[in-house]
């Protein structure tokens, strides 16, 4: 499997923290880490209820950015919803 290098920064006591835990499960900080973010990352796909919160958050998101001016205009809830109502238009003819 083809991998690509990461890089991160940590506080020395989270680095410590990191060790203590890779020490216990008899891993090393790359297959630890690996295993943590896969783990995370099923819980989000197989928990349905999961992924909709973090959908919805992300449209939240997306909606007070829009308020405040700090998103692309093609990416602007208003945006979203002219589409919608353009995609409407166009079905009822």
């Amino acid at each position: 499997m083809a991998t690509k290098t990461t890089g991160f920064r940590f506080r020395p006591d989270v680095l410590e923290h990191l060790d203590t835990l890779c020490e216990i499960a008899g891993m090393n900080r790359t297959e630890y880490l690996t295993a943590s973010i896969e783990a995370d990352f099923d819980k989000y796909q197989g928990e349905p209820k999961l992924k909709a919160f973090m959908e919805q958050m992300q449209t939240m998101k997306k909606q007070m950015l829009d308020l405040m001016g700090q998103i692309d205009p093609n990416e602007t809830y208003q945006g979203q919803l002219q589409a919608k109502a353009e995609e409407r238009e166009e079905l009822i003819g």
